[in-house]
């Protein structure tokens, strides 16, 4: 398993807030390069075990990313 970093635990406890809420949307923010990518597909990856996961982005560079990196979009 990867070894996150003191921010991306942060990102973590907000994502699991977040699962653990009646939210429907989670949208990751942040300056290219600092892991956004990197703990979308870690969670994706976690969920997709039980739930079908559905990616969406606002740019096209961004869906291809996600595309690329996660295998879904």
């Amino acid at each position: 398993m990867m070894e996150l970093t003191k921010q991306q635990n942060k990102v973590l406890e907000r994502i699991k807030a977040f699962m653990d809420s009646d939210a429907s949307v989670f949208i990751p923010r942040g300056f290219a390069g600092i892991g956004k990518t990197t703990m979308v597909k870690a969670v994706t990856d976690y969920i997709a075990q039980r739930l079908d996961v559905k990616l969406m982005a606002l740019t096209g560079r961004a869906v291809r990313v996600f595309a690329q990196e996660t295998g879904m979009v």
